[in-house]
């Protein structure tokens, strides 16, 4: 029987046979099988370490070695205990105390000892194996990926999917560092697609899968916190939007997410070592956490009864609720954006950011996937729970104050590389003309994607000028997080600057540079000498690391303006000429008082170093000279007194 026109016009256009699909899905998961080591390989070739990496695995070292939790408390330990593994039977040294004995407060001692292992013989060693095992988290979202939105959506949005996922700069940068994010985005994608599943076919194994995700997603980062509330939210979206298929009834979903809950809870309290204490073989609170709210005036907080509460009933770990705590109540810090540097975030600050970091062409998938009706006829019972996810996790992100990166985001990410890859399938069924569009925005994304390599970490779209603009109006780890200091090194060096050079570093974790070294207040207070005093002026070249902006807004200048060169993909900019140095010379004079009032206990010369900084104090470093100066006086009238 001959169709009639209206039915030709209304069937699909076969962009291949159901077969090829198949093999088209197949080679696309060798393919990226294949590549992600790859181009893992040559990020880590190309980029040193970062800025939380080695107090990652010092504090991962330090739990292998006798269940020290009260080493760097602000992370769960799951991450940090793999890649600590190849590790664990080392001797390191350049700790403060005796291994079980040390309570770490946040950064209070964890960066000079991740700053003594990489000043070691072994430092390079030792980050090259961390990096190497927590390739495991990026293998585990692809398959995940993979398996999933074949099953959901079929072969051809796996095949894009996948192709989205390996090469997206986001996720390969941040999944190549000794970090928890993609820890955390694998378990909670896993999570999510596993309760979508529960709901549609109930299982006690679904269930279990559901409960370890989101017991693995618990250890690996704080925030995943949100998990059982969205979980829950997940499940109920799933049940109630037309086509979701579900067998699930509300009172079975509610009871399967409280016992989801209490398994959950028990895998992290496992990753623990089911003790409660932040040390080992310790009877009293490492932590006093009612003190810590209170010294942040938020004691009668939800936020602090909450936390008190789980910590009178020993309900959960106490390092783990130390870390909590930490979160808590430091959830601001100065925000650089478009030029800017604020004393704290904004809601907006996360879609303005990823809009930079995510690629054009991913991007564009993802709002057609959105607009094209036949997603929401044929599979809406599916997209419409995936969404939940993103849309609760960026709406409290955007309620926070802490923006300093799309890592804090990134979660979020493989939600988006879902939807794009069902948005590139169904154009490339849907006829020849939106086939050419499909290939065309995926072609686009890999030639922008693999532009950035091997320096993806500073990734930032076309639209925005491509990574060397990117210091215009992003900073912290959306740019540099300190990967390029031996790019750096090995600038100078080929450029014989040696004397004739000044560098601002955001980090302290890098090998001396032939220059005079600016001041921020990580570098001075961590280094091992009282820093020297700057003169006024300089002539030569003066480079700066996005980084720096971070500890005082005197280098927004030099970050907002316009450089003579840009080089490591924009996280290193480079000018020429002469400078006035007179704010960064009384920042230098604020730091050498504090050093001497912190670490040489000499009030009276701290009082004439904060003297000589006050008239050229720089705006966002004045709180911080009155405080000093009023402690220095404080001890100093204590010392006259005695």
């Amino acid at each position: 029987m001959t169709p009639t026109a209206a039915e030709v016009q209304d069937e699909p256009f076969c962009f291949c046979s159901r077969g090829m699909e198949r093999r088209i899905a197949l080679a696309a998961l060798i393919v990226c099988v294949v590549a992600l080591p790859l181009l893992r390989y040559a990020f880590l070739r190309a980029n040193s370490t970062t800025f939380d990496e080695l107090t990652h695995l010092q504090a991962g070292y330090r739990y292998w070695q006798c269940g020290e939790f009260a080493n760097n408390p602000e992370h769960p330990p799951l991450v940090k205990l793999l890649a600590a593994f190849p590790i664990r039977h080392w001797k390191i040294s350049g700790y403060p105390g005796p291994c079980g004995a040390q309570v770490i407060k946040s950064r209070q001692t964890d960066l000079p000892i991740a700053i003594a292992i990489y000043r070691s013989a072994y430092g390079s060693e030792i980050l090259w194996k961390a990096r190497s095992v927590l390739i495991l988290f990026p293998f585990l979202l692809l398959f995940a990926i993979f398996f999933a939105v074949r099953s959901w959506f079929g072969d051809l949005a796996a095949a894009v999917a996948v192709l989205l996922f390996t090469f997206e700069p986001n996720l390969l940068s941040n999944g190549s560092l000794v970090t928890t994010d993609m820890a955390a985005s694998a378990f909670m994608f896993i999570s999510v697609g596993a309760a979508i599943e529960f709901t549609r076919r109930p299982s006690w194994l679904r269930m279990l899968g559901v409960s370890l995700a989101m017991g693995l997603a618990l250890a690996s980062k704080h925030s995943a916190v949100l998990l059982p509330v969205i979980l829950l939210a997940t499940m109920l979206v799933a049940q109630i939007v037309p086509g979701g298929q579900s067998r699930a009834s509300y009172w079975r979903i509610a009871g399967s997410w409280v016992l989801m809950c209490v398994i959950g809870v028990g895998v992290l309290w496992a990753s623990y070592g089911f003790r409660y204490a932040a040390l080992p073989h310790e009877q009293q609170p490492s932590y006093d956490l009612a003190a810590t709210f209170a010294a942040e005036h938020m004691g009668h907080s939800v936020k602090a009864t909450a936390v008190l509460f789980a910590a009178h009933h020993r309900l959960l770990p106490e390092a783990y609720l130390a870390g909590l705590t930490d979160i808590f109540t430091s959830d601001s810090r100065p925000t650089y954006f478009f030029g800017q540097r604020h004393p704290a975030g904004f809601w907006y600050y996360f879609p303005i950011a990823l809009a930079i970091k995510l690629t054009i062409g991913m991007m564009a998938l993802c709002v057609l996937a959105l607009c094209i009706p036949a997603v929401w006829k044929r599979y809406g019972g599916i997209v419409a729970p995936l969404l939940v996810f993103p849309a609760i996790y960026l709406a409290i992100a955007m309620t926070g104050k802490l923006n300093i990166g799309v890592r804090h985001v990134l979660p979020v990410i493989p939600f988006l590389v879902v939807l794009a890859g069902l948005g590139g399938a169904m154009l490339l069924r849907k006829s020849r003309g939106s086939a050419l569009v499909a290939v065309a925005l995926i072609a686009f994304f890999l030639v922008s994607a693999l532009r950035s390599a091997p320096h993806q970490l500073s990734y930032a779209n076309e639209i925005f000028g491509g990574p060397n603009h990117l210091h215009r109006y992003l900073g912290d780890s959306n740019v540099d997080w300190g990967q390029s200091s031996d790019a750096l090194l090995s600038y100078l060096q080929a450029q014989h600057l040696e004397g004739g050079c000044a560098v601002a570093s955001g980090i302290v974790e890098h090998k001396p540079f032939p220059c005079v070294e600016l001041p921020t207040l990580i570098g001075d207070m961590l280094s091992p000498n009282l820093p020297p005093i700057l003169p006024d002026g300089f002539t030569g070249a003066l480079i700066v690391q996005p980084l720096a902006v971070t500890w005082s807004d005197v280098y927004v200048p030099f970050v907002a303006g316009k450089p003579d060169e840009v080089r490591g993909a924009g996280t290193f900019l480079i000018y020429h000429g002469s400078f006035d140095l007179k704010k960064l010379a009384a920042l230098r004079r604020l730091d050498r008082g504090m050093y001497m009032l912190v670490w040489m206990h000499d009030p009276r010369h701290a009082l004439d170093e904060f003297t000589a900084a006050k008239q050229d104090c720089p705006d966002s470093d004045r709180a911080r000279l009155n405080t000093l100066f009023a402690a220095a006086r404080a001890q100093l009238q204590a010392v006259d007194s005695k």
